[in-house]
């Protein structure tokens, strides 16, 4: 948050409606699987999983204060 161009709560109020909106597409893509077997939910977690570590790495890194 101390890299955010807005200060304060805005930025927390926003970080947690990302994540929100996150759950909610995640939920609704898992609840589409309606596979007998269990393979394409963990498939499904660990392509996110690998998603979400390629935009931490691939993140522009900001000046520390």
């Amino acid at each position: 948050m101390a890299g955010s161009p807005v200060g304060g709560a805005y930025a927390m109020a926003l970080s947690g409606f990302i994540h929100q909106l996150m759950a909610a597409v995640i939920g609704g893509i898992a609840s589409l699987i309606a596979w007998p077997q269990a393979w394409p939910l963990s498939l499904l977690c660990t392509l996110l999983a690998v998603g979400a570590m390629l935009c931490v790495v691939l993140a522009p890194r900001g000046k520390s204060i």
